[in-house]
């Protein structure tokens, strides 16, 4: 049997160690959750985890003056609890390596993407590119494990070498300028950080070390090179204590200026709240700040995705501050603001107090958010989030197709036509003389911002009355029928064209989405014919296409001998084609995929079902 080298320094048995603890990723890792229960004494955490482990490290200490077996864990437990505990403790020790592995490498395989995207080197990432980066690193480190262990501990030592030099120096920087007082934004160094924050408990303090004692998870790997080491009784032991004593330094000064910036800008946050400029920031909450700032976020978000192209549909413009004109406004409560909703039915938001609701209905589940929303006509609303589970109808026979249009709003295959209501034009006359009046009112009086008010207040009892309408027709088709099938209509176009307003006034595109995630909530089928298919000129018995149509020609005859009206026999062509693509080659219906409701039905008017009465057309209750 050939024997092993015994050359491994004590600086090359510290390399394994260091790379195994990875101290340069753990600080990145671990403070997030220890930050997550302790708060801003994230550091005082990490000293009670330091001491933890440097009495782990003695024991170590002690174990390696005594055997030097290849395997810490196999050799030690082996050695003290017998041959079975190791043989256990070594697999589990094994197990625990792989997964490390590969989680890590994975990690490695989503920075990497990330990081050549960036740089613009690889933008267009197919979704299996981070299993390909990840893969790769995989296989480095397997690469590296089948060098001889001198090169691999010496590569691992000044690969974490260097990350961790880098690291301290941007800390060193940041604490001379935090100890000199030339920090930015007069962040300033505290010791605060290292005292228990108000109102937190010895239980959560510890569970804080705990995430700060998982970060040392490694430390203890020189004791495998234990018969490969120069001097097993001497360099091993002192490798354990001297990769221990370094974490906790390491971690600790780092997370000291860290914390003390994140002290100094939440201290500046606060002055900044007693600044005659900027005291409105204390009279909300601070969850309703972040939420303006996470709506923000998501706005750049969407224009940086649509200027690069990874976002569908049209370009996105970016944010911009809200115009003074704007009336509207709208506030977010998420759960850790301890909205509640009181047993009396008011509802109380931090720092505003118990407000009285009228419900529209009651709450089907514990609500996780709430959005307080004030529309241009003055009205607020309550727009809860909860989590409810759809309920399928009853399975019916019967299927529809749409054909949508401006003198009937709706024309069913069946033969069934719904007059169009024109909410909009029946206004007119009443929103043309407060329009009037407003015109008329000196600009910057009160007399003014009234008539504003009235005006709005017009316009949202129209919505209201067409959105209720839409509603009730929605609900009656879907619950009638087992499919539906409508036309893409490009809303957008048409609106260009000259009967602009009454395209607006229709509602098209509300009404179709109705449908479509009522469909996903009822279990019926919803589909959406071509907007380009020729419904209007073709022949719903024979197939045959005609020429082009004028508007005016309600009614025509095929040379097959029947006889179309225009709407009802385009309404019998979108179902003869939804049907078609709705099948697959083996008969099976295709749905379309889950959605959620839209935001604005969350805000109707309770009362909008009065203002219904007079509408023309079928009944839909």
């Amino acid at each position: 049997m050939q024997e092993l080298r015994r050359g491994l320094n004590i600086w090359e048995a510290i390399g394994i160690s260091v790379a195994l603890m990875a101290p340069s990723m753990a600080a990145n890792i671990n403070p997030q959750a220890t930050a997550g229960s302790v708060g801003r004494a994230v550091p005082l955490a990490f000293a009670l985890a330091t001491v933890g482990v440097l009495l782990v490290a003695y024991t170590f200490v002690r174990l390696c003056q005594q055997f030097h077996h290849a395997g810490s864990v196999y050799g030690f437990v082996g050695a003290t609890l017998g041959a079975r505990a190791g043989l256990v403790a070594g697999w589990a020790l094994l197990g625990t390596y792989l997964l490390y592995g590969v989680v890590t490498s994975m990690a490695a395989g989503i920075f990497g993407t990330s990081f050549l995207d960036e740089l613009g080197i690889w933008t267009k990432q197919p979704t299996w590119a981070p299993f390909l980066v990840g893969g790769l690193a995989l296989v480095a480190v397997l690469l590296l494990t089948m060098s001889p262990v001198r090169n691999a501990t010496r590569i691992l030592l000044t690969v974490e070498g260097v990350t961790v030099l880098l690291i301290l120096v941007v800390s060193v920087v940041v604490l001379v300028r935090l100890l000199a007082g030339t920090a930015p934004q007069g962040h300033h160094f505290t010791w605060s950080v290292f005292s228990v924050p108000s109102g937190t408990g010895v239980s959560t303090l510890f569970l804080g070390a705990v995430f700060g004692f998982l970060s040392f998870a490694g430390f203890e790997a020189a004791a495998t090179l234990g018969e490969e080491s120069r001097q097993p009784r001497r360099d091993i032991p002192r490798a354990i204590l001297g990769t221990a004593i370094f974490g906790g330094v390491y971690f600790i000064f780092l997370l000291n200026s860290a914390s003390s910036v994140s002290k100094s800008a939440h201290t500046a946050r606060t002055l900044a709240k007693d600044t005659p400029e900027r005291v409105w920031l204390g009279e909300v909450s601070s969850v309703v700040l972040q939420q303006a700032l996470a709506d923000l976020n998501v706005s750049y978000r969407n224009f940086f995705a649509s200027v690069t192209g990874k976002r569908r549909g049209r370009k996105v413009a970016p944010p911009r501050f809200r115009s003074r004109k704007d009336n509207r406004q709208a506030i977010r409560f998420t759960k850790n603001s301890r909205f509640r909703v009181l047993d009396n039915g008011r509802l109380r938001l931090p720092k505003i107090g118990d407000l009285r609701v009228r419900w529209s209905r009651d709450l089907p589940a514990e609500p996780s958010s709430v959005t307080v929303i004030r529309d241009a006509a003055g009205r607020y609303f309550a727009s809860f989030v909860v989590q409810t589970t759809d309920q399928p109808l009853p399975e019916t026979d019967s299927e529809v197709g749409i054909d949508l249009g401006l003198t009937h709003f709706a024309a069913m295959s069946d033969g069934t036509k719904v007059t169009a209501p024109k909410f909009l034009r029946r206004a007119a006359s009443k929103l043309k003389r407060l329009q009037q009046d407003l015109s008329r009112k000196t600009k910057g009086s009160n007399r003014r911002k009234k008539a504003v008010v009235k005006v709005a207040r017009a316009h949202a009892r129209v919505a209201a009355t067409r959105r209720d309408w839409q509603h009730k027709l929605s609900t009656a088709i879907i619950r009638d029928n087992q499919a539906v099938y409508v036309e893409d209509l490009c809303v957008v176009g048409l609106a260009r064209t000259r009967p602009a307003k009454s395209v607006h006034d229709a509602g098209w595109a509300a009404f179709t989405g109705m449908l479509e995630y009522k469909a996903v909530r009822y279990g019926r089928t919803f589909g959406r014919v071509d907007r380009f298919f020729p419904s209007t000129k073709m022949c719903s018995d024979c197939g045959r296409i005609n020429d082009k149509m004028a508007l005016n020609v309600r009614a025509w005859d095929c040379p097959c001998g029947s006889h179309h009206d225009r709407d009802v026999n385009a309404a019998m062509n979108v179902l003869a084609a939804g049907r078609a693509e709705s099948l697959s080659d083996r008969g099976a219906q295709v749905r379309p995929p889950a959605m959620v409701a839209p935001r604005g039905e969350a805000v109707i008017h309770p009362d909008a079902a009065c203002f219904t009465r007079s509408v023309e057309g079928i009944s839909v209750l």
